[in-house]
């Protein structure tokens, strides 16, 4: 019987199936060893710092990256919605504990921006050039929209740079 290609496939799968159980097993054994080795959770010190946070965000020290793994342990997810009757938007923040919070934010109109949050010209030239800002050419971005034809042998970014900065220099001199 056991020349049978039928069972022959079986044990075949069967063997197969056993194999992938053990490995799983060895799987489970190293995830129990690495949580076991992992460090205790003192109540205590999380408390205190849970209660320090402001403070732990605004230090001088804290950067970006650890803002940023500090949300990701705290927040599950963040739905946003929008309430056209209110011209609001939802936000609703689903904490990792089980709690949510619901914000109403209200939406800036088509073409309303408030007046504080408009760049100046110059404003908008620096954050599209990001590191080439204080070389002295603008970036490919603003020459493209104002429709000028990007030379790269000319010499016209540099002159074009040069008024700009006589330009900044004769507004902050007023």
């Amino acid at each position: 019987m056991a020349n049978d290609p039928k069972e022959r496939g079986v044990e075949i799968r069967w063997n197969t199936a056993l194999e992938r159980v053990a490995h799983l097993e060895d799987r489970i054994g190293w995830h129990d060893l690495a949580a076991a080795l992992r460090p205790k959770v003192d109540r205590a010190a999380l408390m205190a710092l849970a209660s320090d946070m402001p403070a732990t965000w605004n230090a001088p020290g804290t950067d970006a990256r650890t803002k940023q793994r500090i949300t990701h342990i705290l927040i599950r997810e963040v739905v946003l919605d929008r309430d056209d009757t209110t011209n609001e938007a939802l936000v609703t923040i689903h904490w990792n504990g089980g709690r949510q919070t619901e914000l109403r934010v209200s939406r800036v109109g088509t073409g309303r921006y408030p007046g504080d949050r408009h760049p100046s010209p110059m404003e908008a030239i620096r954050k599209l050039g990001g590191s080439r800002a204080g070389r002295d050419y603008e970036p490919d971005a603003v020459q493209t929209r104002r429709r000028k034809r990007v030379d790269h042998r000319s010499g016209a970014r540099a002159s074009r740079a040069a008024r700009d900065r006589r330009f900044r220099s004769d507004a902050t001199a007023h």
